[in-house]
């Protein structure tokens, strides 16, 4: 994207060891247009580089793919850790409710590992099933298909759940 040109008048010019005033910098009229070519490339950030008399920020001016390449891996993995994180939060969150349930029977020995196991492997069933659930939401407006596949997968454990029950017999 260009910038627009700028001129900029310094507050102090010197010429030698003379300090010119305001009133005969501003009768100054012979303006150059600085090259960039002549410029050091070593006084430069490291992100910056220079292609006919433009600044890119970029160390590949002629190869905008490459940025966008870096720029789409960057944030593939900035959302797969903010899902990781969002997961491990849910999980913590759902262990912490449950935990009422672990300290009822604490003072059970054998009791109290089965309902430690069995709640441990209920946060995660629930915390994997809400996480792709609130995955899928986020993706209705833009993939419709792909949220619903979510839902899908997240509803599956409770739909497994609903087909392996035998029916009741009746007395």
């Amino acid at each position: 994207m260009p910038v627009e040109s700028v001129t900029v008048v310094a507050h102090e010019v010197r010429v030698g060891p003379f300090i010119l005033s305001k009133g005969l910098v501003e009768q100054i009229n012979d303006f150059q247009t600085l090259s960039l070519r002549d410029f050091s490339a070593l006084n430069m950030a490291s992100f910056l580089s220079i292609h006919d008399d433009y600044f890119y920020h970029t160390q590949f001016p002629l190869h905008p793919q490459e940025v966008f390449a870096k720029e789409h891996q960057s944030n593939t993995m900035k959302t797969w850790g903010l899902r990781a994180a969002g997961w491990a939060l849910m999980f913590i969150s759902i262990q912490l409710t449950t935990r009422i349930l672990y300290t009822l029977v604490d003072w059970v020995p054998l009791l109290r590992d089965l309902v430690s196991f069995g709640l441990k492997i209920f946060a995660v069933c629930l915390s994997c099933s809400l996480s792709l659930l609130v995955i899928g939401i986020g993706w209705l407006f833009y993939r419709p298909l792909v949220a619903v596949a979510l839902g899908a997968l997240a509803l599956l454990p409770v739909f497994l759940a609903r087909s392996g029950l035998p029916p009741k017999k009746k007395e």
